[in-house]
């Protein structure tokens, strides 16, 4: 979704094809949806939720067009490329297939995202000129470089008496002056943990942490600080935040190992199944999580909490099946989707960090065995110290 934003930059904008003083776009240069939209990239897909019915295959983008093939559910394709056409079952998003060639409704794939794909072409269109740049873009020293409307634009902040710098996880980089950015503070700032530069889109979901998940958090400052502090440790060191898919993340801990599950799908009973930006685990919540939900919502249904998560993880009820199912799910899946509300994940997991890595120093808790366990959570030292470095970092991001 394209969030306008007031970018607020002073005099002419420079572009790669010179000069203007206009509007461009949201960004004021402009809006954000922080998706590469055109940089060539296919997807896997995995035939889902159609049963022994399975998927047709059709010519072209239409239920009415000629079948082609048939998939199996479970069969998975590479995706090169989507498009809209015939509106069916809440999505008009088709997928084209590198074999057979033809489309499906992208309702029943299962891609890890609902309807447009990150990074996949819209058929039809080409890498333009912006190549992997994408609209959160990059500073080149105070230059600013981003790509809009399949077109990349420079400019210099410095003429503008500003820095170039990271603004928040909508906006991307963009000229700040001192002050600007998300939240209350310095957004655009290198956040450290643990002597480690967080990557990108660490700090990115940081920057959301910071600005948009602090607030909704029970208690005074201090205690809503420290507990988006442990929480985002935990998160860090388990590796959630370095995905783009945080929201809806769903990892289930199946007899041959962990696997990533669709939005919709649950994991077999007592078995470790971690979810959302918080990286809950659903079987053993240490909070009653619909009280929970209701008390941290005041004058919403769980069904309503239930909706604008759906709508957060980018699965609309209104228009897409995997919405509506997150609407009227029960039981343990329900619980797994209350747990993606971020303030009801923080609530739940901060329990869960302070029993039992901060006051028990349980071996979970700490170790090597992973890289961003390594650099976050090597040993209780360590980690302690990246907590209190997220919270001075979400004192300063936080309004």
């Amino acid at each position: 979704m394209r969030i306008p934003m007031a970018r607020l930059l002073a005099g002419c904008v420079v572009l790669a094809f010179g000069c203007d003083d206009g509007d461009h776009g949201g960004r004021t240069i402009g809006g954000a949806d922080g998706d590469a939209k055109f940089r060539g990239d296919t997807a896997v897909g995995t035939v889902s939720w159609t049963g022994a019915d399975g998927l047709n295959v059709r010519e072209s983008a239409s239920a009415s067009a000629t079948r082609i093939d048939w998939l199996a559910e479970g069969t998975q394709v590479t995706i090169v490329c989507q498009v809209q056409g015939e509106m069916v079952d809440g999505t008009d998003v088709w997928d084209k297939l590198a074999d057979p060639g033809g489309y499906v409704l992208d309702a029943y794939m299962k891609t890890g995202h609902a309807d447009y794909i990150p990074g996949v072409p819209i058929c039809g269109e080409t890498a333009g000129e912006c190549g992997d740049v994408d609209y959160h873009g990059y500073c080149d020293d105070d230059t600013l470089v981003w790509c809009e409307d399949d077109a990349l634009h420079e400019v210099d902040c410095a003429d503008a008496g500003r820095a170039c710098a990271y603004q928040d996880a909508s906006v991307g980089y963009n000229c700040l002056a001192d002050g600007d950015g998300g939240g209350g503070g310095d957004s655009g700032a290198d956040i450290v943990v643990a002597g480690h530069v967080v990557t990108g889109q660490e700090r990115a979901w940081l920057a959301y942490i910071g600005t948009e998940v602090v607030p909704r958090l029970a208690g005074s400052r201090h205690d809503r600080l420290t507990t988006a502090a442990r929480v985002a440790w935990w998160s860090l060191k388990e590796g959630v935040l370095g995905l783009d898919y945080a929201f809806e993340y769903s990892n289930c801990n199946f007899e041959g190992g962990d696997q990533h599950i669709g939005p919709v799908d649950g994991c077999p009973a007592n078995r470790a199944w971690q979810v959302g930006l918080a990286a809950s685990q659903v079987p053993w919540p240490y909070i009653d999580v619909e009280a929970t939900a209701l008390a941290l919502h005041p004058g919403q249904s769980l069904g309503d909490v239930l909706w604008a998560t759906a709508v957060e993880a980018g699965y609309d009820p209104s228009t897409t099946n995997v919405g509506a199912a997150i609407v009227a799910s029960t039981g343990d899946l329900r619980r797994s989707w209350l747990l993606r509300d971020p303030a009801v994940g923080f609530t739940n997991e901060v329990e869960v960090v302070t029993a039992e890595c901060i006051d028990q120093s349980l071996s979970w808790c700490f170790g090597s065995g992973w890289d961003t366990t390594a650099r976050y959570a090597p040993n209780r030292a360590t980690a302690m110290g990246a907590i209190d470095d997220l919270y001075a970092a979400f004192d300063a991001l936080a309004p």
